[in-house]
């Protein structure tokens, strides 16, 4: 699967259910009521879950639980609703989060190195507390968040006569729900959004039994086309 190609799908299918609102309701042209995004987040991760030394045999199981802070960009497409709601497609790049552990054996000493980077995907909605922004700008979110994380693994296994590295890369994939309290700067032409949310995801597809949950804070201009 390609990040761009999904994340054009998404953005088109997206942009269509806004058109097919737009002519129900007779309104001005599309534009009129979406905006961009692009911004800066920070955020805190903790995972558990396992990954195989060897993919088809689950005794070569090894335990993670890769914990940090990362830095992330991303940016997004969004549409206004009315004064209240509004619905939001967006991308985020976090990377890259590590962890490494060590265990004794019968027969060997064993080591592995994880580490991944993370493409987020997120569809969400906003609801505002107020109709009138600059009078009460607080906000909630609430949404599904999927994610493709690209993992890389380094075994090394030390026996009396010999020592064993594998290296392996492949994509892991998790899905969850995301909820968070922002704030609201009105400042025409250009808004800007400080989110403060938490989600949690589970591995999807492989059944390897990692999840994640995560805290983040991010900052966001929005540009409007009116």
């Amino acid at each position: 699967m390609k990040l761009s190609g999904f994340a054009i799908v998404l953005s088109l299918f997206l942009l269509e259910i806004l058109k097919a609102q737009h002519l129900t309701d007779n309104k001005n042209k599309l534009t009129d009521d979406v905006y961009i995004k692009a911004g800066y987040g920070y955020s805190y991760r903790t995972g558990a879950g396992y990954v195989l030394k060897d993919r088809n045999k689950r005794n070569t199981a090894r335990s993670v639980f890769p914990e940090g802070s990362i830095d992330g960009f991303g940016g997004g497409i969004g549409y206004e609703y009315n004064n209240r709601l509004y619905f939001e497609l967006i991308y985020e790049y976090m990377g890259d989060l590590g962890y490494s552990n060590s265990e004794t054996f019968e027969q060997y000493y064993g080591s592995v190195n994880n580490s991944y980077e993370s493409h987020d995907f997120t569809m969400r909605g906003i609801y505002f507390v107020n109709n009138d922004r600059r009078d009460d700008p607080i906000y909630f979110i609430s949404g599904l968040s999927f994610s493709v994380q690209r993992v890389k693994n380094t075994f090394v296994d030390e026996y009396e006569d010999r020592k064993e590295t594998v290296f392996q890369s492949y994509n892991r994939y998790v899905l969850g729900p995301v909820a968070g309290l922002e704030i609201y700067w009105d400042i025409w032409p250009i808004s800007f959004q400080t989110e403060l949310s938490f989600g949690a995801r589970v591995e999807i597809f492989r059944g390897t039994r990692f999840s994640e949950t995560l805290f983040n804070f991010n900052f966001s201009p929005l540009i409007r086309f009116r």
